[in-house]
């Protein structure tokens, strides 16, 4: 006596059963449309943000590259310190520039011992950086 039932081997229940669960779980058109728009803000404001640090830092570079480093008496508006392996930072105090650089021996030496002093020390021409 035939039963008429469906017949299925296990590998064909656990491949209906999994489809079924995929099925359940799959977001409705309209929550995945929401997905997609809160995903496409986010990316509209990273890149947003990324377009305005680029152009805070070129506005940095363009403002450091103008500034002629001098107070309005003509003195050089710089600072700066000695960082050790004879390499000394000069910054300048309008536009915060620095410039990593290697005095020779001994002007670093005078450096380090006081009797001379990076500030309104004219930049260097030639720099680690």
């Amino acid at each position: 006596m035939a039963s008429g039932g469906i017949t299925l081997t296990p590998e064909q229940l656990q491949e209906l059963l999994a489809g079924a669960i995929k099925a359940a779980i799959a977001p409705s058109p309209e929550d995945q449309e929401k997905k997609d728009e809160l995903k496409r803000r986010a990316e509209a404001s990273k890149k947003a943000s990324v377009d305005t640090m680029m152009a805070d830092h070129q506005a940095k570079l363009d403002r450091q590259n103008r500034c002629d480093h001098k107070k309005e008496n003509g003195k050089w508006a710089t600072g700066g310190q000695m960082l050790g392996n004879g390499v000394a930072l000069t910054i300048c105090q309008h536009c915060q520039k620095g410039w990593y650089w290697k005095p020779a021996p001994e002007v670093a030496a005078q450096l380090l011992s006081g009797d001379l002093t990076l500030h309104q020390s004219e930049p260097p021409r030639t720099t680690l950086n």
